[in-house]
């Protein structure tokens, strides 16, 4: 009886660990830079920190990266990560949104076998989105201003 009651507690925790939260933005402050600089600036803190990028979209200012997968050989422990970046005008100049949404692999008998895993979502990843933000915001600041910002 105890140990029908334990797995029933272990397997609770490990379904509430693989809901998704909210939706998770590190935002930045304005950056006094053209939006050509933070947009590529952006996507070269995505490309390098996830591997490359699946979607640029300008028109509404959004980039995301592919999925950087992280495969665990103990059940419930592989995730994969997806950085979004949102560039946002405002009246002041730009400021860029951050997110690292996450889900887990809630497949248990073939968790190193990517064909089988059940991705689920999980919170988001708010420490990975905030060295992001730092990346891109620090890149800025190290980067000369344009001429017309001089």
């Amino acid at each position: 009886m105890r140990t029908l009651l334990l797995l029933a507690m272990l397997t609770a925790a490990g379904c509430s660990a693989l809901r998704g939260g909210p939706k998770e933005f590190k935002e930045t402050a304005v950056l006094d830079r053209p939006f050509d600089a933070v947009w590529d600036m952006s996507l070269g803190v995505l490309r390098r920190e996830f591997g490359g990028v699946d979607l640029v979209d300008p028109s509404k200012m959004v980039i995301e990266s592919v999925w950087e997968t992280r495969l665990h050989p103990k059940g419930l422990a592989g995730y994969r990560s997806k950085g979004i970046v949102e560039v946002v005008d405002g009246d002041q100049g730009y400021r860029v949104r951050v997110r690292v949404r996450k889900q887990g692999n809630s497949d248990v008998w073939r968790p190193l076998d990517l064909r089988y895993a059940e991705w689920q979502e999980a919170p988001d990843d708010a420490v990975r989105a905030d060295r992001v933000r730092w990346l891109i915001e620090t890149g800025l600041e190290a980067a000369p201003a344009p001429p017309e910002k001089r």
